[in-house]
């Protein structure tokens, strides 16, 4: 655990809080956040986690943007079907590439996919990203522990109760709009 790994954590919490309140400046802090874990997850040879980072600060640009047209942009559903062909492309996807790498790439690539897929549905605000995100976050814990990187983990255990927050959240209000 190093200074940078705790600022990481608080910034990244704070994204997180502002994403649930729909908050269009959780897409720059979520940016600044992956600016921190760039190097936290170069140190702890994590190359998908790596390239997820560099991911999330080019979507963090695009949801900044792209949420401040509140015109364009309204809260809705994805769908079953949609959300499981999610799961299961990043799964499949990460496990292909297992067989072309060594310890743990095969999870760490599955996360990363998985993640980038979520990250775009929050972009569009679609109220299944959280469903993504809770799964992603659950298994993102383990990886973090077997990494040594504990307080990463906290964070993602954290990052999965918000995400089941952000979806009752989200539901609710959007069951309003739907009345």
């Amino acid at each position: 655990m190093t200074w940078l790994e705790i600022i990481a954590l608080f910034v990244s919490v704070l994204g997180i809080v502002y994403t649930i309140l729909e908050d269009r400046i959780c897409w720059l802090i979520n940016a600044l956040a992956s600016v921190l874990y760039l190097k936290v997850f170069y140190d702890s040879n994590l190359p998908g986690q790596l390239l997820l980072q560099i991911l999330y600060i080019a979507v963090g640009v695009y949801g900044y943007l792209h949420w401040g047209k509140e015109d364009r942009i309204k809260l809705k559903r994805f769908g079953v079907w949609q959300t499981c062909v999610s799961i299961f492309a990043s799964i499949g996807l990460g496990y292909i590439i297992y067989f072309l790498s060594a310890d743990l790439l095969w999870a760490d690539v599955s996360l990363t996919i998985g993640s980038f897929i979520a990250t775009y549905l929050t972009a569009k605000k679609f109220l299944e990203n959280w469903t993504l995100w809770i799964i992603i976050n659950l298994v993102s814990v383990g990886l973090f522990l077997y990494r040594d990187l504990e307080l990463t983990a906290v964070l993602y255990f954290a990052y999965m109760l918000l995400a089941v927050l952000g979806y009752w959240q989200w539901s609710k209000r959007l069951n309003r709009l739907a009345v």
